[in-house]
């Protein structure tokens, strides 16, 4: 009893760092278990949140140490989701790391692994239908899967299905759940009205993007698998590449920060 009471203290210490955004604080707290040994689900999806920061800060400097992350953190999602498979951030988490992990095995298999990602977030959402990120990650693989041109599923399998609509559900429900805003999140609104062709409902949320401000903007990864106070997850989204599923234009989806989707809004209003 002693130990899983000093686990829960220090799960609460590090989401509360976390929280505050003194993310190397709430990292260094769980270093001691670092290694994924743990048996305990709620400990673990903590550590794979804490291996997905470290792959995102690794992208821009050091590659190779990027996927090092990727794979590790994949390694230890697919524990914690099996010893958690009912806790929804265990789901969501696996599903990241999945989708990161399979950047690395080349195009055939991030396509093949495209299911088992979008089955993560469903399950998600499913577990908790009010987890704000959950919903905006999921809304994103429904717009990137609708994005597939039409010929191109039929050369990869098990590819989904998604719709636009199905999409912009998610993105409304996740702009419900969060009291403070998204940018990121208004952003793929726009995106979506545009592809089922509803400019005015387009230009609403794309001008809110270009309107906010930066400083009063969470971004989705510096939120990533918060507690149920609700903070989120931030990110940015483009046009779907065949090499690139699950990111968009220049930049990753779940890692493009504020004043990025604010650059993108502004190109896309332009073109209203």
């Amino acid at each position: 009893m002693a130990a899983q009471a000093d686990i829960k203290g220090l799960l609460e210490r590090s989401d509360s760092l976390f929280e505050e955004r003194k993310f190397t604080e709430s990292f260094d707290l769980l270093a001691p278990h670092a290694d994924g040994s743990s048996d305990d689900p709620e400990l673990l999806w903590r550590v794979v949140r804490m291996y997905f920061r470290k792959y995102k800060d690794a992208l821009s400097t050091d590659k190779k140490e990027a996927e090092q992350l990727a794979k590790k953190g994949f390694e230890i999602s697919k524990k914690a989701v099996t010893l958690g498979s009912e806790i929804p951030k265990c789901n969501l988490m696996a599903g990241l790391m999945l989708r990161y992990y399979s950047d690395t095995l080349g195009r055939k298999e991030k396509m093949a692994n495209l299911k088992q990602v979008k089955g993560h977030f469903e399950r998600a959402v499913e577990l908790d239908p009010n987890d704000m990120a959950a919903r905006h990650v999921l809304g994103i693989v429904h717009f990137n899967v609708a994005s597939i041109p039409s010929g191109v599923g039929f050369l990869f399998s098990n590819v989904p299905s998604s719709t636009y609509q199905e999409a912009l559900s998610h993105f409304e429900a996740a702009e419900r759940l969060n009291d403070e805003g998204l940018i990121q999140n208004w952003l793929l609104l726009g995106k979506t009205h545009l592809k089922l062709k509803n400019k005015p409902e387009a230009k609403k949320w794309l001008t809110k993007v270009t309107e906010s401000g930066d400083s009063s903007q969470k971004v989705v990864h510096e939120s990533l698998g918060a507690t149920a106070q609700g903070t989120v997850f931030g990110v940015s989204l483009g046009m779907v590449q065949l090499d690139d599923l699950m990111c968009t234009g220049r930049e990753d989806p779940l890692l493009q920060e504020a004043a990025e989707a604010k650059e993108e809004a502004e190109k896309l209003l332009k073109k209203l």
